[in-house]
């Protein structure tokens, strides 16, 4: 699916979700929903629902998945409270002109998602660097190479590897046109 494609999904769930919100179809609690909170829900949902296919279909690592999660989380939680301190900061600078608050809030929102960024490159390099594992964050190998073991004096032993030849299995396609 394409990126215009899944951003066209996502608007139109959440403008359904939205409808059936403001109808009170879903409960009388969500009467009043921002709706920039709830297309960040949708969004984070469907981000997920995608990843999780795409660690059934062994493309990704449920380690790539957990970080992709945290990403857009923190991410679109940023953007939100972002948006919002600009909403407050142009209500108080100028109330006639509501366009400053969004301005100011998709500036403090990018910011944060930019710092946090950087922090986490950084964490992740500290964690190479150092050997810090990060609670699983970064994969450590702990293997010396051959040609520092052999400065050491270690005698190492090659293993001979075998190779197993892989047959193809012809695959069926199915189409579903419902």
């Amino acid at each position: 699916m394409s990126v215009g494609a899944e951003g066209f999904l996502r608007g139109s769930i959440s403008s359904s979700l939205l409808i059936m919100c403001e109808k009170g179809v879903l409960g009388e609690a969500f009467k009043g929903i921002n709706p920039t909170v709830l297309g960040t829900v949708v969004a984070l949902v469907m981000q997920t629902i995608k990843n999780s296919i795409l660690v059934a279909a062994g493309r990704i690592s449920t380690q790539q998945m957990g970080a992709a999660f945290v990403d857009t989380v923190v991410i679109s939680g940023g953007y939100l409270l972002g948006a919002h301190i600009g909403g407050i900061i142009g209500q108080a600078l100028s109330f006639e002109l509501p366009v400053v608050g969004y301005l100011l809030g998709s500036l403090i929102g990018t910011s944060f998602c930019v710092i946090y960024n950087i922090g986490k490159k950084k964490l992740i390099s500290f964690c190479v660097d150092t050997g810090f594992t990060c609670f699983g964050l970064v994969e450590q190998n702990y293997e010396l190479p051959d040609e520092v073991l052999h400065e050491l004096g270690v005698e190492t032993i090659p293993i001979p590897r075998t190779q197993i030849e892989r047959i193809d299995i012809p695959r069926t396609q199915y189409h579903y046109s419902g």
